[in-house]
């Protein structure tokens, strides 16, 4: 019986920053994550859409996953459609939201992704410009109703009450949840998670967040069992990372 379920994020997490893999991890991943399938359920947990894990994800890759919690946990996929789980007044909001964000021009915006219920702007320096766009944005009649977090590539603005571990827990069924992931969007993974972990590069901001937040981490050899309520730190950066992270968990749930 399955009693773990595993949501592993993309950008600094499972891609590296050129938003792609090596074959020879891409192999290693298939590996490791086909041995994690009779203890575990797989989930790609990430900020991006449908459109977006297909074509940067292998299909051989994909074909290992159970699913996908898309758009930082307001998407649900079967790895075919999208459902969102917002509502459509919240949809309708955050289209309002992206149009004023438009209409102002912020120069530091190099494209917006395709969303749903969320709003992505990829640019240069996320950690800087979420300041701006947060500032923006309680300037507007939604202040009260989004929340403007970050990843190694984008600010996203999501919907109040939603993450990637809210997306995570209606496909847990009372299973132990894992997340794997490197960024302030994935903070409430990695805070509220039974368990987590992060590669090397994850940034320093997410890692000083969760210690004050009283959520311990720990740096772990590839020997050292993983220690719920904890967030554990593996020597290997994005990728590679991932893939010392799942050797962990192989032998622990053996």
């Amino acid at each position: 019986m399955k009693r773990y379920i595993i949501g592993i994020d993309l950008h600094g997490t499972m891609l590296d920053k050129n938003e792609s893999m090596e074959e020879k991890h891409v192999r290693a991943l298939i590996r490791a994550l086909g041995k994690l399938k009779e203890n575990a359920l797989l989930y790609i947990c990430t900020g991006n859409d449908l459109t977006f894990v297909n074509e940067k994800i292998p299909d051989t890759l994909r074909d290992v996953f159970d699913g996908y919690v898309l758009e930082t946990g307001c998407v649900l996929s079967d790895k075919s459609n999208e459902k969102q789980i917002t509502t459509p007044t919240v949809q309708e909001h955050c289209r309002e939201l992206k149009e004023l964000i438009e209409s102002k021009g912020f120069e530091q915006i190099k494209h917006q992704g395709r969303r749903l219920s969320t709003i992505s702007l990829f640019c240069d320096a996320p950690k800087e410009f979420a300041d701006i766009i947060s500032k923006f944005v309680n300037t507007t009649e939604f202040s009260s109703e989004f929340q403007v977090t970050y990843s190694s590539v984008a600010v996203d603005i999501i919907p109040n009450g939603f993450h990637k571990l809210t997306g995570l827990e209606l496909k847990a069924d009372n299973k132990k949840t894992i997340g794997i992931a490197d960024s302030m969007n994935d903070f409430p993974l990695l805070r509220y998670a039974d368990f987590g972990f992060m590669p090397a590069n994850a940034a320093p901001e997410v890692i000083a967040k969760l210690e004050a937040d009283g959520r311990p981490t720990y740096q772990m050899d590839m020997y050292e069992q993983p220690r719920q309520g904890s967030v554990g730190i593996v020597q290997g950066i994005e990728t590679k990372g991932v893939i010392q992270i799942l050797q962990i968990l192989d032998d622990w749930m053996d």
